[in-house]
């Protein structure tokens, strides 16, 4: 007698569990039918491959920020300029491989891992800085060195147009040794 009063109360327990799982089931599919509510919008812009980085100041001097974008693997810097009203539809991408034709190869990619915006010289127009992290290949015992570029900004041209200066930067290894 016992035992089937046992029995009773956990077919009631597993029969209102059933019922509530049930009852989730429903109503959550219920609400993927809403709309989701969001203050914000997603727009996405195409850069170049593998963004690592992004960036964003004035680069065009019209008193909105844009944005730069370096690409890992890859043989360019990615602008993408502020329309002022928060599009970004204008884009130019930057050579930056040590091989002057646009037809590198995979032993020419520049590696743009770091890109900022900044006004380095004071000059009161922001300028474009990239490191260049050159690519050891399985082999090497030596180390290449790094490239720190900056572009100097000048708001009568566009980013591609603008002069710039090379900084090479070798990066060494420090070893610590404990006593």
């Amino acid at each position: 007698m016992l035992y089937g009063l046992q029995t009773n109360r956990n077919q009631k327990k597993a029969s209102r569990r059933a019922i509530l799982l049930v009852t989730l089931m429903l109503s959550s599919m219920l609400l993927t039918l809403a709309p989701a509510v969001s203050a914000s919008r997603i727009t996405q812009y195409a850069v170049q491959r593998d963004p690592s980085y992004i960036s964003i100041g004035d680069l065009d001097c019209d008193g909105d920020n844009d944005i730069a974008s370096a690409s890992t693997m890859g043989h360019f810097v990615s602008v993408l300029y502020n329309d002022g009203l928060g599009g970004f539809g204008d884009r130019q991408d930057v050579f930056i491989s040590n091989n002057d034709s646009h037809r590198a190869g995979f032993r020419d990619t520049a590696d743009g891992t770091r890109v900022e915006v900044a006004d380095v010289d004071g000059d009161e127009v922001n300028d474009l800085i990239y490191y260049q992290q050159n690519i050891r290949f399985v082999g090497e015992t030596f180390i290449r060195p790094g490239n720190l570029t900056i572009l100097w900004g000048d708001c009568s041209e566009r980013v591609n147009d603008w002069s710039g200066s090379t900084i090479t930067i070798s990066m060494m290894t420090v070893m610590q040794t404990s006593s």
